[in-house]
């Protein structure tokens, strides 16, 4: 787990859209922080998809579940926000492969004291066989300051589950209760790598830790 280090990040590279690009405002989907956009989003979830979201708030009542899926991209533009007053904006789980999130600000309003070891994006990868394969969190922020939740969090708990080809790179995790990223390998013995072949690079972190001051229980 990475409690927090302070590297200023490269710019990401921008992200232009295609052909093959859902702009979500085609479809109905205004950016409003006092409209509930969480059954909308939902709906746009799936496989071999891009979702644009354009700069603005989108505000998110209802965490987003991400199952299942194979070459997903959700980008945003530099001033795409997503709030909410959750401890969690997406839950990704279930066979993954290929999932890409960019360019989006996850920011959380929750005010809670109670342990809280989930994340704004939160792999939850329980499944006995399930592989999550080809993950890329980049470009983002984070913000929680309120809450003992993580900014991303990976689980990977499965008798035989892995997460592997992670990178988590050029994010900004600024105001975060507890950790700004945090693997968790638990509850099977023998121990074994749920893990592979992650990077976690040329991130910025500050104020990281806010409110959780001992180790989780």
């Amino acid at each position: 787990a990475i409690a927090g280090c302070e590297r200023t990040p490269q710019a990401p590279e921008e992200v232009t859209t295609d052909a093959d690009t859902i702009q979500v405002t085609s479809s109905g989907l205004k950016s409003n922080a006092l409209t509930d956009h969480s059954a909308m989003v939902q709906a746009g979830i799936g496989s071999n998809k891009t979702l644009f979201f354009p700069k603005g708030t989108y505000l998110i009542n209802k965490h987003v579940i991400i199952k299942g899926v194979s070459n997903l991209k959700i980008h945003g533009e530099k001033g795409t926000i997503f709030t909410t007053p959750l401890n969690k904006i997406f839950e990704v789980t279930g066979n993954i492969k290929n999932l890409e999130i960019a360019d989006i600000k996850f920011v959380s309003t929750r005010r809670d004291e109670k342990n809280d070891p989930e994340g704004l994006i939160f792999f939850a990868n329980y499944g006995a066989n399930d592989v999550m394969d080809g993950i890329k969190v980049t470009g983002c922020i984070f913000s929680n300051p309120e809450t003992h939740a993580n900014g991303i969090k990976l689980i990977s708990e499965g008798s035989s589950s892995v997460i592997k080809n992670v990178i988590v790179s050029h994010n900004r995790f600024e105001s975060i209760g507890r950790f700004g990223v945090e693997f968790q390998n638990h509850l099977y013995k023998p121990v074994v790598a749920r893990f592979r072949d992650f990077e976690i690079s040329n991130n910025y972190f500050f104020d990281v830790g806010t409110i959780q001051s001992g180790p989780a229980p």
